[in-house]
């Protein structure tokens, strides 16, 4: 279990980014948000995934329901959880749209405005 500071800095984002996180496809890809980043008092799982060959990181029981009916539909040929929206002018769009305001770290807010 992570016991780190949480705030979301430049630094933190640029690491993520070269370390690979968010990118990829299949047994390579890997996820933004990993299970030890973040303490939880909550259940999360690791379950491996037949399609992928790879070990997903889910951070609720609805998100491990969800990855089962991806992992046994057909029309489905890759599942990649915790995707990042790295355009950050598209996410803030999305959350404007559905009434989120989001809270940044003020070195984030200034890279991107």
């Amino acid at each position: 279990m992570a016991r780190s500071k949480q705030d979301w800095t430049q630094a933190k984002f640029e690491r993520y980014l070269k370390e690979g996180r968010g990118q990829g496809s299949g047994k390579d890809y890997q996820p933004w948000i990993k299970i030890q980043d973040f303490p939880s008092k909550g259940r999360v799982s690791r379950p491996p995934g037949w399609k992928t060959n790879r070990e997903h990181h889910l951070l609720s029981d609805n998100e491990k329901r969800l990855f089962y009916v991806f992992e046994w539909s057909d029309t489905i040929v890759d599942i990649r959880e915790q995707f990042p929206l790295i355009d950050l002018d598209l996410a803030m769009s999305i959350a404007e749209e559905i009434g989120i305001n989001p809270h940044f770290s003020q070195t984030i807010k200034n890279q991107f405005t």
